[in-house]
């Protein structure tokens, strides 16, 4: 139907956007989508599709969100005992021939066997805090950082403004400086909510650099310019080293961390098999 349903100057990770194709799909309906890409190191880069049905992927939301309560449940005083006798007469080779509907009814018929949990579930408080996970101009130029940068805290002011209770923590003091520099109206804003104790500030570090690569005099002055920047604008001083994204990290770290008084260390890519 010769639609332009998705564009991108840039490089665009494909496991964000959702396109819809069609409100309705109907058994013979066609769809031609037609990809230009461009060319990585000498060859077109197609990226990865995957094809998805609302109704289906509702059903395995569902399913999946069920999964994970059972677990949570048999952490339970007695839970164990009450999650395995919910599931007792279910057989799971035929939970693939149910229909969705059936399926659904089962999931909620398993879920109010649950309910004498309740009680115990809820002296459980879980925290949910936003954040921005920013590759400072990986595969783009630096305004492109900018911009994305901008975009972001724009965006989570707006939403504290909207939603008392939202809370929000960044790492990478380089992204503050660039608001500050570029953006004075809206670094103002960040200050405020700062102070209000609803943005945590986790830059201990200027970047959330390479590891493996730097060496540890290297990593030291990125603690040392971090922290200074972020005690002078903000008057913190992060306990949190932020590092979910290095591929690696080095055993001389945490002398590094305690040394420059920093408590914690936040860190995922453990090593094959073990994202953490």
């Amino acid at each position: 139907d010769e639609r332009k349903v998705f564009f991108a100057p840039h490089w665009a990770d494909f496991r964000s956007p959702r396109i819809l194709v069609s409100q309705s799909a109907l058994p013979g309906e066609q769809h031609v989508i037609a990809i230009h890409a461009l060319a990585g190191e000498g060859l077109s880069v197609i990226p990865l599709l995957e094809l998805g049905y609302s109704k289906v992927e509702d059903v395995v939301f569902e399913l999946a969100s069920l999964v994970e309560e059972l677990k949570f449940a048999k952490e339970l005083t007695g839970g164990k005992e009450t999650a395995e006798k919910a599931i007792a007469d279910i057989e799971p080779k035929n939970i693939f021939t149910l229909e969705p509907s059936k399926l659904l009814t089962t999931a909620n018929q398993v879920r109010n066997s649950l309910i004498p949990l309740k009680s115990l579930a809820k002296q459980y408080v879980i925290h949910l805090i936003g954040h921005a996970h920013i590759d400072i101009n990986w595969l783009w130029p630096w305004e492109e950082t900018v911009e994305v940068v901008r975009r972001d805290f724009d965006t989570v002011t707006r939403l504290m403004k909207e939603y008392p209770d939202f809370c929000f923590s960044q790492s990478q003091a380089v992204t503050y400086k660039t608001v500050e520099e570029r953006f004075p109206q809206l670094f103002k804003k960040i200050k405020q909510r700062v102070n209000e104790g609803r943005w945590d500030v986790t830059s201990s570090t200027w970047i959330e650099g390479d590891l493996n690569m730097a060496n540890g005099e290297a990593i030291v002055r990125q603690i040392l310019y971090g922290k200074k920047y972020v005690k002078e604008k903000f008057g913190v001083e992060p306990k949190v080293c932020w590092e979910p994204d290095t591929f690696g990290h080095p055993w001389t770290m945490p002398q590094i961390l305690k040394k420059s008084g920093i408590d914690y260390y936040y860190f995922m890519r453990c090593g094959k098999g073990a994202p953490m």
